[in-house]
């Protein structure tokens, strides 16, 4: 699960993240988020901080394919297609293949990851014929 933490930065900091997240239509808070988690993840693979063991290969643990989606809604909906998509894929509907690849592109989770989240899911429902 994710974990809240809240700290300061200086005001041109700030300033400058808040454009940032406005030029990519995104919030601030969830920009800075992702850029915490790639910087700790880049000092982890580069053997800086010695936590390899525990999140070099980890990918976030989801219970439901749901709960992907709303973690990763910011991101997610700045993918046009996904965009017009996402309310149907809340609604508990099977996301396609082209969902499934849009998904894992955006969120650079693994296909397999994401077979295996659909599979618990959707109880096993064959997501080939759509």
């Amino acid at each position: 699960m994710s974990k809240r933490y809240y700290f300061t930065l200086p005001d041109k900091i700030a300033e400058a993240l808040e454009l940032w997240a406005n030029l990519e239509g995104n919030k601030a808070a969830s920009l800075a988020g992702f850029i915490v988690e790639q910087a700790v993840r880049q000092t982890i693979e580069s053997g800086r901080l010695p936590m390899k063991s525990t999140l070099s290969d980890a990918e976030p643990i989801y219970e439901k394919f749901k709960q992907l989606l709303l973690d990763n809604y910011d991101r997610l909906s700045k993918n046009p297609y996904l965009k017009k998509r996402l309310s149907w894929l809340l609604e508990d509907n099977l996301p396609t293949m082209e969902d499934k690849l849009r998904i894992a592109i955006a969120t650079g989770l693994t296909e397999e990851y994401l077979d295996s989240l659909i599979e618990v899911s959707f109880n096993g429902i064959n997501q080939d014929n759509k």
